[in-house]
C-alpha cells in the first residue's frame, strides 16, 4: 500500500484530505507541526509527502509564514527521497517560487 505523509495543522483539512486519500487507497500518516511532521519523515518511509505552507510549529521556533518552506528545506537536508509537494490556498507566484526554491517538486 502506497503512504503518504500530510503535514498540516488544520484537523479539518487533514481529516477530509485523510479520508479522500485512504478511499483511494492510501495510507496516510498526519504531522500536524513542524517538528511532528519531520520526525515522522525520519523515522519512516513515505511514497510523497504533503506539506501546507502556513504549518504550525510547536515552539514557534519557525514564522508561521515561512513554516512550510522550512520543512521542506530540513526534508532534503536529511536526504528524503519522497516526493515533496507544497499547497495552500494562498495565491501568488511569490508562494510557489519559494516553494521550489526551497526543494519542492511540485506546488499545488
Amino acid at each position: 500500500m502506497n503512504s503518504i505523509l500530510l503535514v498540516d495543522d488544520d484537523a479539518a483539512i487533514c481529516f477530509e484530505f485523510a479520508r479522500t486519500l485512504e478511499s483511494l487507497g492510501f495510507r496516510v500518516e498526519v504531522g500536524p507541526t513542524v517538528e511532528s511532521g519531520l520526525a515522522r519523515a525520519e523515522a519512516a518511509r513515505f511514497d510523497a509527502i504533503l506539506v501546507e505552507f502556513n504549518i504550525k510549529s510547536e515552539r514557534g521556533a519557525y514564522p508561521r509564514s515561512a513554516s512550510g518552506l522550512e520543512v521542506i528545506r530540513r526534508l532534503r537536508a536529511i536526504e528524503a527521497t519522497a516526493p515533496v509537494l507544497m499547497y495552500t490556498a494562498i495565491q501568488g507566484e511569490f508562494y510557489e517560487a519559494a516553494s521550489l526554491d526551497a526543494g519542492a517538486d511540485d506546488f499545488i
